[in-house]
């Protein structure tokens, strides 16, 4: 039990770690097919900023992120479009991002 209790602190880190370098990987210059956008991801003084690529600037904020996932709320002015958005990491290195309000969909952003 003793051995137990002195592993166990290290055990967590190593999880706590982990689990920011899966969502620290999202990070980058990403494009879909179906977007006109190219959506730059950076982490920044310990927070992620969206920045989207386009012929007009897209407002994203990020509300919440998790293990392996970020959700974001995005305004669109040119056609009044109200989303939240959750990207997610997938196995592959691509990012799974599910659309919800006035448009609801998805996307599959790959790294450019």
């Amino acid at each position: 039990m003793k051995y137990f209790n002195s592993i166990l602190p290290f055990f967590l880190l190593f999880i706590s770690l982990s689990s920011f370098s899966q969502i620290d990987s999202m990070e980058g210059l990403w494009s879909s097919q179906e977007s006109n956008y190219t959506t730059a991801v950076f982490y920044d003084n310990e927070k992620f900023v969206f920045k989207n690529i386009g012929d007009e600037p897209v407002e994203e904020t990020v509300i919440k992120t998790g293990k392996d996932f970020i959700i974001t709320n995005l305004f669109n002015p040119i056609n009044g479009y109200k989303v939240q958005i959750k990207y997610t990491l997938l196995e592959n290195g691509d990012i799974h991002s599910n659309f919800s309000g006035d448009w609801s969909g998805v996307l599959i952003w790959t790294r450019l």
